[in-house]
């Protein structure tokens, strides 16, 4: 009786977004038949699954690993494709196999040690990577075509605060903002207009609005939604513009970013045991005003200064002259004399008003497009109704949704009570009882400037102009 040849049947599925029309089933009969062929056994089955976003190849450890566990195993695949979709991978992995000790058979084609076997085997290598070059370059060309020609969403997931519409047939058509998420997205980029991501993460959490995970708000949150312009009712997809409803206006994108950067703590050290660090900034370049120093033959010395001030810090940014506020600020005269100038701005009521942030308008009207996206609904429902095919009752139901969502847009954007001018007399009153007494700790100190968050513009000859938010 013949000894049996032990072998590994070798299966590859592609979990691309087109159909495989070479299946398991498939792959499996040419498999065994080629086995029967070669008198080959097949011992077990090794499959892969394999994205077209992922070229790391894990079978190609197992392959590897069968053969030290087995010297001089077989390996049967139905077809070159079935090996890789590119020849550099299809010949190295089958040249592998052959320089540890295995063989490679191709069902078809037989044993590649054969160089007869190896020459055509080479070229439906070439062949494979050619047809998955066509398929990859369909697959681009349909989603490029679907927003050049059609200005349809493309592919992929749309920004949170979206919901991607689909027409009669399934297919993705264009983005609408989600009812139950847009305002959120809204009230994010309103609160970033007029305090810093600290403060925000208090308000939101403090309003119980839901993140996109459903968690707490924190800085990721923020510099996820902050960060995407495509909320401003564009997305480019390769170089072609589609555009949709809009959450928020392209300005308002703009003014946010800008202000986000000017709240930007410049990179550097951070000493926080300095009261003031992190809460200062340079009013001629925006840049902070951080700790600095130098040694003495009496010891430290340590001060504020503007980072931008310094000649290497400056040429690290692209700057090409430093800052001209190069003050140094002692830190003991400094935390004295800009405590005292914020003291003052928070007891006096008049001084308090010019610089707490100004509250944030509501929009006066909804989106005019969706707006009349909803309006063209409602009439598309009672058409039917009008030529007399469809009862009232009918008419009312299909009509529904469109009616509830527009009521609901409008009691959003409608009308609002005028806001009250913030009593400042009563506020300063409070501050003035907590702060003239003089007992705070310099833990508390630092707790109410990040509460408030306090920013201090301070030029050579002292502070210049304070900002801050009352929670």
């Amino acid at each position: 009786m013949t000894p049996s040849i032990a072998a590994i049947g070798c299966i590859r599925v592609s979990t691309d977004q087109q159909a495989d029309q070479y299946g398991p089933d498939r792959q499996r009969q040419e498999i065994e038949r080629e086995a029967e062929r070669a008198g080959l056994d097949i011992i077990d089955w090794l499959e892969e699954s394999v994205s077209g976003a992922n070229h790391a190849r894990a079978a190609e450890n197992a392959y590897y690993a069968l053969l030290r566990e087995r010297p001089g195993l077989n390996f049967i695949f139905s077809h070159p494709n079935r090996v890789g979709r590119h020849v550099e991978v299809i010949v190295g992995i089958a040249r592998t196999i052959h320089q540890r000790g295995g063989t490679v058979h191709v069902a078809g084609l037989g044993n590649l040690r054969d160089a007869r076997n190896w020459k055509y085997f080479l070229r439906d290598a070439a062949d494979a990577e050619s047809d998955y070059q066509n398929i990859v370059h369909q697959l681009v060309s349909g989603k490029r075509a679907k927003a050049a020609i059609h200005g349809l969403w493309p592919h992929g997931d749309v920004p949170w605060g979206y919901v991607l519409q689909r027409d009669q047939r399934g297919r993705s058509t264009l983005p609408a903002p989600d009812p139950a998420v847009a305002p959120i997205i809204r009230r994010v980029f309103d609160l970033a207009e007029t305090m810093g991501q600290a403060r925000m993460q208090q308000v939101l959490n403090a309003e119980g609005l839901p993140t996109a995970k459903g968690g707490r708000w924190a800085t990721t949150s923020l510099n996820n939604i902050l960060s995407n312009s495509r909320y401003t009712g564009e997305a480019v997809f390769q170089g072609i513009t589609v555009r949709y409803e809009a959450i928020i206006t392209k300005e308002q994108f703009e003014r946010v970013q800008v202000k986000r950067a000017l709240r930007k703590r410049e990179p550097g050290p951070r000493d926080t045991s300095l009261l003031w660090a992190g809460h200062v900034r340079c009013p001629d370049c925006g840049g902070s005003i951080g700790r600095d120093g130098h040694k003495t033959k009496y010891g430290q010395y340590i001060y504020y200064r503007c980072w931008r001030s310094r000649r290497g810090e400056a040429a690290r940014q692209g700057l090409e002259q430093p800052c001209a506020n190069s003050r140094n600020w002692p830190t003991g005269e400094a935390d004295d004399l800009w405590w005292l100038y914020l003291v003052e701005h928070l007891t006096d009521p008049a001084l308090l008003a010019e610089i707490v942030a100004p509250p944030i308008e509501p929009a006066v009207s909804p989106p005019p497009a969706r707006v009349s996206e909803l309006e063209d609904a409602i009439a598309r429902a009672w058409e039917p109704f009008a030529a007399g095919k469809i009862p009232q009752s009918v008419a009312e139901r299909l009509a529904a949704p469109y009616v509830a969502e527009l009521e609901q847009l409008r009691a959003e954007y409608g009308p609002r009570p005028a806001r009250p001018a913030p009593n400042y007399a009563v506020q300063a009153a409070q501050f003035a009882s907590a702060l003239r007494g003089g007992g705070l700790t310099f833990a508390q100190r630092r707790e109410l400037l990040a509460a408030l968050d306090v920013r201090l513009y301070v030029g050579p000859h002292g502070p210049e102009r304070l900002s801050l938010n009352i929670p």
